[in-house]
């Protein structure tokens, strides 16, 4: 490998679980990788020796507890009887209830982790969160907005974002002249386009966001406020994603075309946390980040 490729996208980090080797989607190569795992990621461990041992102090009793905390999160993320948008508010709704839990001894996280395995099947409660509404006006709203941002702040990719964003707007007259909205049948239209790319499958996205997940290490546990933003992280880059790959059928439906769109999208949010940071505040300051908003961001 040319030695960028010995750096960039691995990414070593120490967490409270291990030494961790991950891959950043902001790669054509890991997306690659991704599209031809049908069965899904699988992970490993193996001994650390000593000398390699980082020792990591958790913050709190329920943050000593991460490693089997994560590995339910994971486990909802590749929970197939369900459709990806509910594993993700499964796993919002799972993380609502540990923020309840005894931070201070961290005594609840055995019955937390119980009731998570059972829930996981549970299909009275799959059927409740379907009846989380989406919004498509909204959910494009949102995203149209992201990809503003990032047209005014790129420059590199700052063509493609606004090739992803003329995919869907249109211009309306009114009586100061015309004023730019999205087409939501446009969209629609789009939406069917990606759905027939030859060897797309549902398990993709499944495989890019356990990804993104393992990769940003989710959930973050120093504190309870810490788990829902970092929820939230999750939430809306599944958001951008699917919009972006989908405004990217507009131009050309190939799996190079989906790749190159989802790398620009890892590399301008997942690879700019001071950026990633900003828009996911901007939700909790419009009282934007509960778990109905986040269905509307992963329904789309």
């Amino acid at each position: 490998l040319p030695k960028v490729c010995r750096i960039f996208p691995r990414r070593i980090q120490y967490t409270l679980a291990a030494r961790e080797y991950s891959l950043s989607p902001a790669c054509e190569g890991d997306l690659a990788q991704l599209w031809d795992l049908p069965e899904g990621i699988d992970f490993w461990e193996e001994p650390l020796p000593e000398k390699d041992c980082e020792r990591r102090i958790p913050k709190n009793p329920v943050a000593a507890r991460f490693a089997e905390i994560r590995s339910l999160c994971i486990d909802v993320l590749q929970e197939r009887t369900q459709e990806l948008p509910r594993r993700l508010l499964l796993l919002g709704f799972l993380l609502q209830q540990l923020q309840k839990e005894d931070w201070e001894t961290g005594e609840g996280v055995d019955a937390w982790l119980a009731r998570g395995e059972l829930l996981l099947h549970d299909q009275a409660l799959a059927e409740e969160l379907k009846k989380l509404p989406g919004n498509k006006a909204m959910f494009l709203s949102q995203n149209t907005r992201i990809l503003v941002t990032l047209i005014l702040e790129q420059s590199m990719r700052k063509s493609l974002f606004r090739e992803l964003w003329s995919s869907i707007m249109c211009f309306v007259p009114t009586e100061e002249g015309r004023t730019a909205t999205f087409d939501i049948q446009r969209y629609e239209a789009l939406e069917k386009k990606l759905e027939e790319l030859p060897g797309l499958g549902e398990y993709f996205f499944e495989n890019l966001m356990v990804n993104a997940a393992f990769y940003m290490a989710v959930p973050a546990l120093d504190s309870p406020e810490d788990v829902w933003k970092s929820y939230v992280h999750l939430c809306s880059l599944y958001s951008l994603y699917r919009f972006a790959a989908v405004c990217g059928c507009a131009a050309e439906v190939s799996r190079e075309r989906l790749f190159r769109v989802l790398v620009s999208v890892s590399r301008s949010i997942l690879h700019n946390p001071a950026r990633r940071d900003r828009l996911r505040d901007e939700l909790f300051k419009n009282d934007s980040a509960t778990l109905a908003h986040m269905a509307i961001l992963v329904n789309g």
